[in-house]
C-alpha cells in the first residue's frame, strides 16, 4: 500500500540545489554553453501524462538504494512554475530557484519525492502581472473545509506576504464547523519561508525543524 501526502511547496534559492546536495557547476557550464538545464540534470526523473484538454508534467526523487512505499507530492501553491528558474548576474555567475523548498536529507527513505511542475528549466525573469495576482483572489478555506482528511498548516509569525491574522482564519473556521481534522502550527519569528532574521544580523532557517514536525505528525496520522 502506497501513502500519498500532499503539501503546499515554498521557493527557496541557493548556491547548490540544496535538496539534493549536487553541485551546480556542470548545470553553470552547460548554460555558459548555451545549452538549457533539464530536469535530470539536478537529479530528477521526468514524467509526462498528456490528456485531450491537458498535459501534466510531473518530477520524481528518491534516495539511492531505496524502495519507497509511500508519496510525498509537491503542488506548488502561487502558480505553475518551472521546477527551476535561473538567473544570469552581472558578474557571470547564476543564481538558482527551486520549487522544491527543503534539504532532501529530511525525507524519510521510504518516501518518493513527487514534484508538479512545468518542463525542465527557464530563466527567471522579475515580477508577475496584476492577472496572475489577481486569480489568488478565491479564498482556499471553502475548499479545505470539504475536505475530510487531516491536514497540516504551518506559518511563520513575522510572514511578510501572508500576515498571519489571515491565515488564523483556517483554524477559526474549522472550529465554527467544529470540525477536527486540523493541524495548525505557528512558527514564532519566523518569515514567509520558516526563516528567522535575528537582530544581530543573523539568518537562522527553520526548515528542517517543521519537516521533522511534519513527518513526525504524518506518523501520528
Amino acid at each position: 500500500m502506497i501513502r500519498l501526502l500532499t503539501v503546499a511547496a515554498l521557493l527557496l534559492f541557493a548556491e547548490y540545489t540544496t535538496g539534493q546536495k549536487l553541485n551546480i557547476k556542470s548545470v553553470v557550464e552547460k548554460l555558459n554553453a548555451g545549452q538549457a538545464p533539464v530536469a535530470s540534470d539536478f537529479g530528477f526523473t521526468s514524467y509526462r501524462i498528456d490528456t485531450k484538454a491537458d498535459s501534466i508534467s510531473f518530477y520524481t526523487y528518491q534516495k539511492p538504494n531505496t524502495l519507497p512505499n509511500s508519496v510525498y507530492i509537491v503542488l506548488p501553491g502561487s502558480n505553475a512554475e518551472h521546477i527551476y528558474t535561473y538567473h544570469k548576474e552581472k558578474d557571470g555567475g547564476y543564481w538558482f530557484s527551486s520549487l522544491t523548498s527543503f534539504d532532501f536529507s529530511y525525507l524519510p527513505d521510504n518516501y518518493l519525492l513527487v514534484i508538479v511542475a512545468n518542463p525542465d528549466a527557464r530563466e527567471f525573469t522579475y515580477g508577475y502581472s496584476n492577472k496572475r495576482w489577481a486569480s489568488f483572489s478565491e479564498p482556499p478555506i471553502q475548499s479545505l473545509v470539504k475536505l475530510k482528511i487531516p491536514i497540516f498548516q504551518v506559518h511563520g509569525a513575522n510572514d511578510d506576504m501572508t500576515p498571519l491574522e489571515s491565515a488564523y482564519i483556517v483554524p477559526l473556521e474549522f472550529a465554527r464547523l467544529q470540525k477536527n481534522n486540523l493541524t495548525f502550527r505557528v512558527y514564532t519569528n519566523c518569515n514567509h519561508s520558516l526563516i528567522e532574521n535575528t537582530k544581530d544580523g543573523q539568518e537562522i532557517n527553520h526548515m528542517a525543524s517543521m519537516m521533522k514536525d511534519f513527518f513526525d505528525w504524518v506518523a501520528k496520522h
